[in-house]
């Protein structure tokens, strides 16, 4: 299949914002704009709402940082707010565009209930900055520079940056983590382009430890949306207890799925063990088994590296796929519907 010089060019750009991500975290760090950030007040819990790849973030920091978390943090994606936000809740409202409307919607809710409102969006002008700043709420805007393809899926490293910073403002992490977040801002070799050949074709079952099923959520979102590939994600030791009973039927199986597993030495000694059990067992049942070793020395590098592999990977599934990675049809088509 032949791309039009458009996906051509966008396919392009895609690319660029691949080897921007680490660059985009820099970037966040230093030239985002934090307006009424002086607004911050303590809290009890943190709420964070946005659709798509405007939580994406929060989910890997969510899942990947648990321990270090002060306070509780929820993700609630959506136009309703769950019934105990109220004054001492902090309620993030992102949205790469700006626009998006279910958490729009959930805006004018928090509001209501006079929880402290904190937007996450992208530098410029758009819906969301002006009404948080007209209401006089702290508002977090991070630059874009660094995402030439203008796709929310590959601007993770400005999202995660500005969760980051954000989290740690409101006392629920602490300062040092965002030292570890730039010192593990290293690029790493793209080594997926075989994975993508072996993957291709195959419904895809991604597995982790919990630490790292925020990004593997990210992985899925990517697969899906750039490769038009259809995959979904489980953790360990949560699927130990139902999904390897699932795997006898359909008796296509066998031809139709994969299972990448993500191995990590930072994962527990009995984690480690049940990934070794769970690839033999969907060895047993003649599932295709591949593996990805993650190398960096601590958690957010080595979430990194899982972010950065698997941006390139979903890419090149694309290409494998002959689809452009930069379009979502149907997704369009969907929004247009409503």
């Amino acid at each position: 299949m032949f791309l039009s010089l458009k996906a051509n060019k966008e396919k392009n750009l895609y690319k660029e914002s691949l080897a921007m991500i680490t660059r985009q975290i820099s970037n966040t760090f230093k030239k985002a704009k934090f307006t009424n950030e002086k607004k911050l007040r303590s809290v009890n819990n943190i709420v964070i709402n946005g659709m798509g790849g405007s939580n994406l973030a929060a989910e890997i920091i969510c899942s990947l940082l648990k321990k270090e978390l002060k306070i509780p943090v929820s993700i609630e994606p959506g136009y309703e707010i769950p019934g105990f936000v109220g004054k001492d809740t902090a309620y993030i409202v992102s949205s790469y565009s700006g626009t998006t409307e279910e958490p729009l919607q959930a805006y004018k809710k928090a509001k209501a209930r006079n929880a402290l409102v904190i937007a996450v969006t992208s530098l410029g002008k758009n819906k969301l900055s002006e009404l948080a700043k007209k209401d006089g709420f702290p508002t977090f805007e991070f630059p874009i520079n660094a995402n030439p393809s203008g796709q929310p899926r590959l601007g993770l490293g400005a999202s995660l940056a500005s969760f980051l910073i954000i989290l740690t403002k409101l006392d629920a992490l602490k300062n040092s983590l965002t030292k570890d977040l730039l010192k593990a801002n290293k690029k790493k070799k793209d080594d997926s382009l075989k994975l993508a050949s072996a993957l291709k074709n195959k419904e895809i079952i991604l597995i982790s430890s919990a630490l790292f099923s925020g990004n593997l959520k990210t992985l899925r979102n990517q697969i899906n949306e750039s490769a038009k590939n259809t995959s979904f994600y489980l953790s360990i030791s949560d699927m130990n207890h139902h999904a390897l009973e699932g795997l006898s039927y359909p008796k296509s199986n066998k031809k139709r799925l994969a299972a990448l597993f993500i191995d990590s030495d930072l994962d527990d000694p009995k984690i480690q063990k049940r990934a070794n059990l769970s690839k033999e067992i969907f060895r047993r049942q003649k599932i295709k088994v591949y593996s990805y070793k993650l190398s960096s020395k601590n958690l957010l590098g080595q979430s990194l590296e899982l972010l950065q592999f698997g941006s390139y990977l979903s890419y090149h599934i694309a290409i494998k796929n002959h689809v452009d990675p930069s379009s979502i049809p149907w997704v369009n088509w969907f929004k247009k519907k409503l």
